[in-house]
């Protein structure tokens, strides 16, 4: 079984080779990234909330829908009317109160966070139906698309983001008629296949989207439709194993290199590898959102006032890390997919846990959030233990930049918002780790700019099998002196058990014959707070030293 793991993760990266070779070829289009608006300064966070959104709403007193046991069909056009209602004043947010629904309770939890913070108002609670009768004379009209057509919700999405308009079906336009609502566009049957339709709609919508980036969405999944309808964004869907993946990424390719990416791109691990490569040689900044609800709402809160700034921790304290202790830093990963930190986290098992700050943790964060939703952002910043450091994940989007021409500009981007942000340390998951000597000096040319971290974490696991081969440490500096944690073992989708099982190997083993200090990625869809400190908390006993990743650089000093 070993065996042939290995050789589906080698052929997977042999496929990756392959496609992001191919993907060259495809029209990378000639617009430049957006500059920064000279009108609001060169305020890092300014700029990137210019290149992530066209639109930036307040909050007005908020209208609150619950979803539960609605249909498919009425929760696109409950997602799409939030776009439009939202476009000038963030007024509409939904919940799903249903025990099936994913990460329940989470958005009540920031609704109620928000509440006592004194950043929103609710003026009342109702149905779906109290919401289109409330916010009728909003709605300029609603476009018919057939859910049963992959390509048909998406391309009516993007034709009522050009115009303000709702997404309807056949099961939904006769509540909008009797509201008075037109119907001002139906694309049934307008085109053969998903190809087609996407080149075709492209041609005569993008000059109208008031976004010039697009977003690549399931068709049957609607969470993220409320923003790309209110900052009009052009939407898609393909993945690496659809016959339509080369040609819709060739499409991608005419599209403005630089902006975001929303959405997300591969059902798989293999195919994440070949559609981020693809989006990496574009210069697509895909920021992982498809599942994430009520941005449109979220990026309002909290925006009009100046951003928490993670405070320097004092390490002054922290002793040297030498090879007879067995020194453990644990990050939890994914926190660059925008629905893990506005609902994931937000369950009890995680940021609300009472066993916070029990144990040092390296919580991943995309600096985006403090854009998509600041007030969370702040809340996040202000409530971490000692015990919690907050790590820049990825940075302004998920890229390989080995593969990115343009990677020096991205990585300057990244480290200026991350040190906007109070975030030293820097988590990147390039395929091949930090051992692709090229790639580091990309790194250094970036963090030459001013901005670069104070730490690396390099990767989730034993990427592709390679690191071995590669004869990778896992302590590393790079050439210009900034120390290097590497994730060297499998461990994504691990349990808090295996970890534990994992360490105390690690404490079996010779001194002379283990790093400094080991870097452990913590799966969030497989671990939690509560789970890690009962499991980990005590190790400490068998002589287990569990750091921050922050204390780590503290403690391997110079030269590591």
């Amino acid at each position: 079984m070993g065996s042939r793991v290995t050789v589906s993760r080698r052929l997977s990266a042999l496929c990756a080779a392959v496609a992001t070779a191919v993907v060259v070829a495809a029209p990378t289009g000639s617009a430049a990234a957006p500059a920064a608006d000279p009108d609001r300064g060169t305020d890092p966070l300014v700029h990137q909330s210019d290149v992530m959104l066209t639109r930036h709403p307040h909050v007005g007193r908020t209208f609150v829908v619950d979803l539960a046991g609605v249909t498919p069909d009425h929760e696109l056009l409950a997602r799409t009317l939030q776009g439009v209602v939202n476009r000038s004043e963030a007024r509409l947010y939904l919940v799903d109160s249903s025990p099936t629904a994913q990460y329940p309770g989470s958005d009540e939890r920031v609704l109620d966070l928000y509440v006592r913070e004194g950043l929103v108002d609710v003026a009342g609670r109702g149905s779906l139906e109290d919401a289109l009768a409330r916010y009728t004379g909003e709605v300029p009209g609603y476009v018919v698309a057939d859910p049963a057509v992959d390509w048909s919700v998406n391309v009516a999405t993007t034709v009522a983001a050009s115009r303000g308009a709702v997404v309807a079906t056949a099961a939904t336009a006769p509540v909008l008629d009797a509201l008075g609502i037109p119907e001002i566009d139906d694309v049934r049957g307008r085109y053969p296949n998903e190809v087609v339709a996407y080149w075709a709609t492209a041609a005569a919508y993008r000059g109208r989207m008031d976004y010039k980036g697009l977003a690549n969405q399931r068709p049957t999944l609607h969470a993220a439709r409320d923003l790309y309808v209110q900052q009009g964004i052009f939407t898609l869907y393909t993945r690496p194993h659809r016959p339509s993946f080369l040609l819709l990424t060739m499409l991608t390719g005419t599209f403005p290199r630089g902006l975001t990416y929303y959405g997300y791109v591969s059902d798989t691990g293999p195919e994440e590898i070949v559609a981020v490569g693809a989006l990496s040689i574009l210069d697509q900044r895909l920021v992982p959102s498809d599942s994430a609800t009520n941005m449109s709402f979220h990026l309002a809160v909290g925006a009009d006032r100046p951003r928490a700034v993670v405070a320097p921790p004092d390490h002054s304290g922290v002793a040297p890390c030498t090879p007879d202790t067995v020194n453990v830093v644990i990050g939890i990963t994914d926190g660059d997919n925008v629905v893990t930190s506005i609902k994931q986290f937000q369950e009890d098992r995680f940021w609300p846990s009472p066993r916070r700050g029990d144990l040092p943790l390296g919580w991943s964060m995309s600096p985006n959030l403090a854009v998509l939703a600041p007030a969370l952002w702040d809340h996040y910043v202000r409530s971490a233990t000692a015990a919690d450091e907050l790590v820049g994940m990825l940075g302004v989007a998920y890229q390989y930049p080995v593969v990115n021409r343009d990677a020096r500009r991205f990585l300057e981007d990244s480290f200026a918002l991350d040190d906007r942000l109070g975030m030293h340390t820097f988590w990147t998951l390039e395929p091949l780790g930090f051992s692709w000597w090229p790639d580091w000096y990309v790194y250094e040319a970036a963090a030459a700019a001013g901005h670069g971290p104070h730490l690396f974490l390099s990767g989730y696991d034993n990427l592709l099998g390679l690191l071995d081969t590669l004869r990778q440490p896992a302590i590393a500096a790079s050439p210009g002196g900034t120390p290097v944690l590497v994730s060297m073992l499998p461990t994504y989708g691990f349990t808090s058990d295996q970890h534990a099982e994992l360490i105390r190997d690690l404490v079996a083993t010779p001194p002379a014959q283990r790093p400094r200090v080991t870097f452990f990625a913590a799966t969030n869809w497989t671990t939690d707070v509560d789970g890690l400190v009962a499991a980990l908390a005590p190790l400490r006993d068998e002589g287990v030293r569990f750091l921050t990743p922050g204390q780590a650089t503290a403690c391997m000093g110079e030269g590591p």
